[in-house]
């Protein structure tokens, strides 16, 4: 009994310093599996949380307690194992065994009672049943966070998306605005140049009108005829030489080369004078 109680000692001194081995290492729980020698397979028999245990000697007591109440049921020795896991992740194990008690008497072995084994199965399913509620609700609760997670992250997409249409919108409009501002610079524009050509040849009719005699000078004259041959277009230049003689057509295509020629060189005169330079004024002008 004493050998029994000093074999006992020491594998509790030894499952205490792997227990408190097993804390430093971050393990958050442990298990304790009954290996069964006639199915070959393992079962749970409890599971021991770190937290709030009450530090390393205490659950080494704990686990051994438990192991020798259950084990003390079976015929032999019966094969432990307290797995470690961080979270879901295995970290290592510690096996020992637990000696059965059996009554030797002249008609032989004893063998637990019927009561006995029953209970020991109902202990066994309800650690399986709690087992594998506690990993549902693990399993559920990470599928929780996920949604949640997702969910926000949806939120996060949908307003960056709403944001980005708005700006889309705006810029939209800007540039529509800025397309009508150049639409109306260009009729603005174009009224102008027409205004302009209409009042070059309306000029010279106006001042005939306005000043006396105006219209019996020569200048004015000129610049009637000026006015008149540049508002013509090339078809109708022809429709009218067409509906002339010959020598008229001749006439009418002299004069109007001639202040063609001449608007041509006003043009060019203008364009020397606007980049600075003075008509004449080239590398020949005091030839």
């Amino acid at each position: 009994m004493t050998a029994a109680i000093a074999t006992y000692g020491a594998e509790l001194g030894e499952l205490a310093k792997w227990v408190d081995e097993q804390i430093a290492l971050g393990v958050t729980r442990l298990t304790l599996r009954h290996k069964s020698e006639e199915s070959g397979s393992d079962q749970l028999v409890r599971e021991f949380p770190i937290l709030d245990a009450g530090g390393p000697a205490h659950i080494a007591d704990s686990i051994r307690s438990r192991a020798h109440e259950e084990g003390r049921h079976f015929r032999g020795k019966s094969l432990y194992g307290v797995f470690a896991y961080r979270e879901r992740d295995y970290v290592d194990r510690f096996f020992f065994t637990v000696e059965g008690e059996m009554e030797v008497s002249n008609l032989g072995l004893r063998d637990a009672t019927l009561s006995g084994v029953t209970s020991q199965l109902m202990r066994h399913n309800e650690a399986s049943a709690r087992l594998a509620i506690g990993q549902t609700l693990d399993v559920i609760g990470h599928y929780k966070a996920l949604l949640a997670a997702r969910e926000k992250r949806i939120e996060e997409l949908e307003e960056k998306y709403f944001k980005v249409v708005e700006l889309y919108e705006r810029l939209t409009s800007m540039q529509h605005e800025r397309e009508l501002e150049t639409i109306r610079m260009q009729q603005t524009e174009k009224r102008n140049d027409f205004l302009r050509e209409k009042l070059d040849m309306i000029a010279p009719v106006l001042m005939s009108k306005i000043v006396p005699g105006a219209s019996k000078g020569g200048a004015l004259g000129e610049e009637l005829i000026r006015q008149f041959l540049k508002s013509l277009t090339p078809e109708q230049m022809q429709n009218i030489v067409g509906s002339l003689a010959p020598e008229q057509a001749a006439v009418i295509n002299e004069i109007y080369v001639a202040y063609g020629d001449r608007e041509v060189a006003k043009d060019a005169a203008k364009k020397s004078a606007a980049n600075g330079k003075k008509p004449g004024a080239g590398p020949n002008a005091g030839a």
